[in-house]
């Protein structure tokens, strides 16, 4: 099979332990680039977060890239930029979801369209990993009023505590969303029709590309969707033990170059 979609989840996955790309996985990206390949960058990440991340493998400047941004809600064109997709929430789906679920010691991230509103007695926050342009704002949730497009609320516990809340979810979020782990420590509530397997569905038929025709590669329960719908579904060797059980191949782990060994493997 001749792939032509490379899709890839950043942390975990891209990424190496240290949160950097390694020589070996940029060489890679560059070789598919030559090779007119189609990348797409699939992360629960901000736009702006995909950037600096991947900024080594010069996607921006690349006319076959693609970031799908918050776990499936925004899809991008780098080159010329082009957004493709957007589900957005609004304000009285945050309020719904903040008044279902009652009094929590769980803390709000949402993540709007020009702005980071976090809970206003967090002490945790993610400003570090923002870019320069995302506003940071400390707000009563309880008394949510913002009217801005809303991509995704995302709550952050340890792991006990967010899986507990995860099996017991009100029956509204349920119903009327989409929730998932990016990682042990954080759960995301987004549009119910966002998710990162239903966003390279979409891309791939923009594209008119064969889902045979796609490699996607994970390692955390963001990513099932989409490694359920490429052709070819690679789990990392650092994967949660469900990613591995739905994939169709597993390869080394992040810190080992997983990506770009698969890929050396799958693509000649």
């Amino acid at each position: 099979m001749a792939y032509q979609i490379i899709a890839t989840d950043l942390d975990g996955t891209l990424l190496n332990s240290r949160s950097v790309l390694s020589q070996k996985t940029i060489n890679t990206i560059e070789r598919l680039k030559a090779l007119d390949k189609i990348i797409v960058i699939a992360s629960g990440r901000t736009y702006g977060e995909i950037v600096r991340l991947t900024e080594p493998l010069n996607l921006l400047s690349y006319h076959k890239a693609y970031f799908i941004c918050y776990n499936g809600v925004l899809t991008i064109r780098t080159n010329p930029f082009t957004v493709l997709m957007k589900m957005s929430l609004h304000k009285d789906d945050v309020q719904n979801i903040i008044k279902s679920m009652g009094k929590t010691d769980l803390k709000f991230h949402v993540f709007g369209d020009s702005k980071l509103f976090l809970s206003h007695d967090i002490e945790m926050s993610l400003a570090s990993h923002q870019s320069n342009d995302t506003a940071i704002v400390k707000i009563d949730m309880n008394q949510y009023d913002q009217i801005e497009d809303v991509y995704k609320i995302l709550l952050y516990h340890d792991k006990k505590r967010l899986d507990h809340f995860k099996s017991n979810l009100p029956e509204y979020i349920s119903k009327n969303y989409s929730v998932v782990k990016s990682n042990d420590q954080l759960l995301e509530i987004f549009h119910k029709e966002g998710s990162k397997g239903h966003a390279l569905e979409h891309l791939s038929k923009v594209l008119k590309i064969n889902k045979d025709e796609i490699i996607a590669f994970g390692d955390e329960e963001n990513d099932m969707t989409m490694i359920q719908y490429a052709g070819l579904g690679v789990a990392m060797g650092n994967a949660k033990p469900d990613v591995i059980a739905a994939a169709d191949y597993i390869t080394l782990s992040h810190d080992f170059d997983g990506v770009a060994v698969a890929l050396d493997k799958y693509i000649k």
